[in-house]
């Protein structure tokens, strides 16, 4: 997982650094010169700090603190931290986590760890706990996840949004910093229950539209497996999950009631219907017929234009 520098020279910083105001909120008393080497996107309450050229001034200062939270997120194993008297390499593809209270120092290296930090505004952060009936407490420095790519995603178009700087920007880090901070929440404290399910939902309802557009030619379980990206042991037992039907019922289901309204209309022969609801020949449509509805296809139609007539 890589980011894509922003658009500016990391080497370079200016006295005015945009930002600093909201950038020192969440850090500390850092400087433009500690920051010299790093990409950053910051709203009021999230900042996002990417070191790219060198190591963080601040980060590499000694027993220092931050108002805000701080979630680092790991991509190798050449991040350092020093806390509680240890020295700590975090798994890459985790996010570690320090509270705003908790002295630490990121090591210094001739080499440039890939991580990025997370600050979120206390306060704020406790505001959204409380959404999932938690306290602040519940979190603790030390605490780990795994890094999942909807956090990257999110990471990744907060900054973009930030370097773009187009009109209403401020609206979508607005929008951003709630995103990134109850994905946070949620992978820390695997509130994913739903997700998959949903994900799974989404599955079947393709596999759905693509039945009801083509159920006039072959269609295989394994072709439908395949549109809703699934194996196809996997997707018959979704598919049966979610409409309570094998998939090869679903689809004879479909075709008979396309048949009977064919025959209600009374415009074409039983082989043409047989052949346009996509059965391979009209004594198989004639046994499925008849053994689903308990009369004939030729009876159905006489039946019902009988009917009409009265």
């Amino acid at each position: 997982m890589i980011f894509r520098l922003l658009n500016r020279e990391s080497a370079i910083y200016f006295s005015d650094m945009k930002d600093l105001d909201k950038i020192r909120a969440l850090v500390g008393c850092i400087t433009a010169e500690q920051l010299k080497y790093v990409d950053y996107a910051v709203s009021d309450r999230v900042g996002v700090f990417m070191p790219v050229a060198g190591q963080c001034g601040y980060a590499i200062t000694k027993k220092h603190t931050h108002p805000a939270w701080s979630f680092i997120f790991c991509f190798d194993s050449r991040c350092r931290i020093q806390f509680r008297g240890e020295i700590l390499v975090p798994d890459p593809s985790t996010v570690f986590v320090l509270s705003n209270s908790e002295p630490h120092q990121e090591l210094p290296s001739d080499t440039v760890a890939r991580y990025i930090a997370v600050l979120i505004n206390t306060q704020f952060l406790q505001q959204q706990l409380s959404e999932y009936n938690l306290a602040l407490d519940a979190l603790s420095s030390g605490m780990t996840c795994k890094i999942n790519q909807r956090l990257v995603d999110a990471l990744k178009e907060f900054m973009t949004d930030y370097e773009e700087a187009a009109p209403g920007f401020r609206q979508l880090l607005d929008a951003g910093e709630l995103k990134i901070t109850h994905l946070l929440i949620r992978q820390l404290f695997g509130i994913n229950r739903n997700s998959t399910k949903f994900l799974f939902r989404m599955s079947i309802t393709r596999a759905l539209e693509y039945l009801n557009a083509h159920y006039g030619k072959k269609i295989s379980v394994e072709d439908l497996a395949c549109v809703a990206n699934l194996s196809t042991s996997h997707f018959s037992r979704v598919f049966k999950e979610q409409t309570s039907m094998s998939p090869i019922e679903y689809i004879m289901m479909i075709r008979l009631d396309c048949a009977k309204r064919m025959l209600r209309a009374n415009e074409k022969t039983l082989s043409e219907i047989a052949l346009d609801c996509g059965f391979n020949s009209s004594s198989y449509f004639y046994q499925c017929f008849t053994r689903e509805f308990n009369i004939s296809p030729s009876d159905y139609r006489k039946n019902f234009l009988a009917a009409e007539k009265k």
